[in-house]
């Protein structure tokens, strides 16, 4: 928010106004990744964190919008490819699992 944007008043549009500068459209949110994937292989540096945790896993889910060239693909990989990624992964398809047979 700029100096001269008018605060907002109540909680509602404070949700919107920070909404709005918060998300992007995904070439934006692309071109955002890859400036902080350029020289660091995680995006606040040299170690993974909650950030890598939570901006990868929605590149996971969705790969399809993973750009064919440029750094974003092997991040993903680096962040998929951890101990934690995958047993998280593996309890999921035994929860799935059970859910489908209880069904």
């Amino acid at each position: 928010m700029t100096t001269s944007t008018k605060l907002p008043t109540n909680a509602l549009e404070a949700c919107r106004v920070i909404a709005a500068a918060t998300f992007r459209d995904m070439t934006t949110a692309i071109a955002e990744v890859e400036a902080a994937l350029a020289d660091q292989p995680y995006l606040l540096g040299a170690r993974y964190s909650a950030a890598d945790l939570l901006i990868a896993g929605a590149f996971a889910f969705f790969r399809q919008m993973i750009p064919g060239t440029g750094p974003i693909e092997a991040w993903v990989g680096r962040c998929q490819d951890r101990d934690s990624v995958r047993r998280a992964g593996t309890e999921d398809a035994e929860w799935m699992a059970r859910m489908s047979s209880s069904a």
